[in-house]
């Protein structure tokens, strides 16, 4: 069986990453060394086909079971599971996630992988100001020394909501990176971000080089 091929257009938030679940497992090692944890927020069970497409390409995706996981919508379980959060109604949700987030945030050094976020711009995409509550509910972390911040964006589906939302999640970002699935390669570019030295980023990557390299981490 040949490997399965990455999501052909993601944009990253904080991260080098040519795919989130690369991210997540380089996440999870260097958080071990630096004294963080991961808690990764999956969004109506999006971390599930990360987990089946790594093991059918050959990779362990038991790091998956190492991390807490916080769930928006959605019912499959991947993970440490340790909240569910219904997404039915936006500020529900955001007042739920926010005391969630203050009481880890008090206790501990978080790296926040998140997950499928655009699947809820799509969803709200009806309601101007529920779209426009979940970007400065995102924006209101922005410089909080207790957390880093990781978000996942597949661009051909968040360009799809209603209002453009893309646009202002790139303003508020510290680093944006497109990747880009091009036949064999996988290309990233760094769009944006506050370190000069990585403005000037861009290489492409072998997909079976990244599946060998990944192998050999496990």
């Amino acid at each position: 069986m040949k490997p399965l091929k990455p999501f052909r257009r993601w944009r990253g938030v904080n991260s080098l990453e040519p795919s989130p679940f690369r991210a997540g497992r380089r996440s999870v090692n260097w958080s071990k060394k630096n004294g963080w944890e991961v808690i990764v927020v999956d969004v109506l069970d999006t971390l599930k086909p990360y987990r089946e497409h790594a093991e059918l390409s050959g990779i362990s995706a038991s790091v998956l079971d190492e991390v807490e996981v916080i769930k928006l919508g959605g019912r499959v379980e991947v993970g440490n599971v340790i909240e569910r959060i219904s997404v039915v109604e936006e500020s529900a949700m955001e007042k739920e996630l926010a005391r969630l987030f203050e009481d880890i945030y008090s206790k501990r050094n978080v790296i926040n992988a998140t997950v499928g976020i655009e699947k809820l711009f799509v969803l709200y995409s009806g309601s101007l100001k529920d779209v426009l509550s979940l970007v400065d509910f995102m924006v209101s972390f922005v410089g909080d020394k207790r957390r880093k911040s990781v978000f996942f964006l597949n661009v051909d589906m968040v360009e799809k909501a209603q209002p453009t939302v893309l646009p202002m999640l790139e303003e508020f970002a510290t680093t944006v990176i497109r990747t880009e699935k091009n036949k064999s390669f996988t290309k990233f570019e760094v769009l944006k971000s506050i370190n000069p030295e990585l403005e000037v980023l861009e290489e492409e990557i072998s997909v079976d080089d990244c599946i060998e390299f990944l192998k050999k981490t496990e």
